[in-house]
């Protein structure tokens, strides 16, 4: 699992999701990237020290570039950003977001559509209902078929979803 909510999270949804990765001890091998944004926040900092101590659970607090560490991953856990979304998709991943943003929204949505991926509303965003979606998203189903054929989609297409994020990333980090 790779727990990655950028610069649009809240306290909430990422202590929902860190709690939901750590108490699912030896079910997942879990990549935490901390919001810079969210560093500093008393209740998150317990968490994390808390998961630091989980063998499974490796937390990340600087800058660390996400793309090549998708290969590694079973699952993405977002808000559904175009580019979380492009970036998963290319890697083949089935997403699991919570949305907080209507474009995220639209996106995760859309995911469900083509059944590569799972949008939780933020009402319906806790603890255990994460890691029961995980378990289904991430156990080899269906989920990860439709995001393969959707990379496959993106791929065979002159303008796919690998060029676009590989444009986007080289104009970043210029």
């Amino acid at each position: 699992m790779l727990l990655s909510t950028g610069s649009t999270g809240s306290e909430g949804t990422f202590v929902e999701s860190l709690r939901a990765l750590c108490n699912a001890q030896g079910t997942f091998r879990s990549v935490v990237m901390v919001p810079a944004c969210l560093q500093d926040s008393c209740l998150i900092n317990e968490i994390i020290s808390s998961a630091m101590s989980n063998k499974d659970i490796l937390i990340i607090k600087d800058f660390v570039p996400v793309r090549p560490l998708l290969s590694y991953v079973d699952v993405l856990i977002c808000h559904g950003g175009q580019l979380s979304v492009q970036c998963g998709l290319a890697a083949g991943l089935p997403i699991v977001g919570v949305p907080s943003q209507a474009d995220q929204c639209f996106n995760l949505q859309n995911l469900e559509v083509c059944n590569a991926g799972v949008c939780i509303l933020p009402v319906d965003w806790k603890e255990a209902h994460i890691r029961e979606v995980l378990l289904s998203v991430g156990s080899g189903s269906s989920y990860k078929t439709g995001a393969m054929k959707l990379q496959r989609e993106f791929l065979q297409n002159a303008s796919g979803a690998e060029k676009v994020a590989t444009i986007v990333w080289n104009t970043l980090t210029c």
